[in-house]
């Protein structure tokens, strides 16, 4: 699996209090703020999340955190408990939104998904899906990668 991250710069101009840094992330040619960046991430998942209503899902959390840990959404179906990571991109140029979950997060994703079951001692099975959503300028176009990996618990 290829791994290519958005290109990062600085951009320093100077104002009353001295000088004030903007990160700005390239993709497509394009430069957007963290602000663009974090609004892109939200529009993505609420595009999942209605997605997952359509297919009769149940979602029982949005961007649950506990302990430093967090799950973007928590769905529910007959069978199943899902935890969902969602992924959003303007391009494909470095690759599928859905490429860029990797192994850290996929640990990582599985320890919250345990403290959650816990805590809410949910007794059902666990399912972990992938969302990619890639923006084309009008709308979100979504990959659903259902039981994308298998936890080791």
């Amino acid at each position: 699996m290829v791994r290519k991250y958005l290109s990062i710069t600085e951009e320093v101009r100077p104002s009353k209090a001295g000088y004030v840094i903007r990160k700005l992330h390239h993709t497509n040619n394009k430069f957007y703020t963290m602000a663009q960046h974090n609004e892109l991430g939200k529009q993505g998942e609420e595009a999942a999340v209605q997605f997952l209503l359509a297919k009769n899902y149940r979602i029982r959390e949005r961007n649950w955190t506990f302990r430093g840990y967090e799950l973007d959404i928590i769905a529910e179906n007959n069978t199943y408990i899902i935890f969902v990571e969602v992924k959003s991109r303007t391009s494909l140029q470095w690759g599928y939104p859905e490429d860029f979950v990797d192994e850290r997060r996929m640990r990582r994703m599985v320890k919250a998904a345990n403290c959650y079951l816990i805590g809410k001692k949910i007794d059902k099975p666990a399912r972990f899906d992938i969302i990619g959503a890639l923006w084309n300028g009008h709308e979100f176009k979504l990959n659903h990668i259902e039981d994308a990996f298998l936890p080791s618990w």
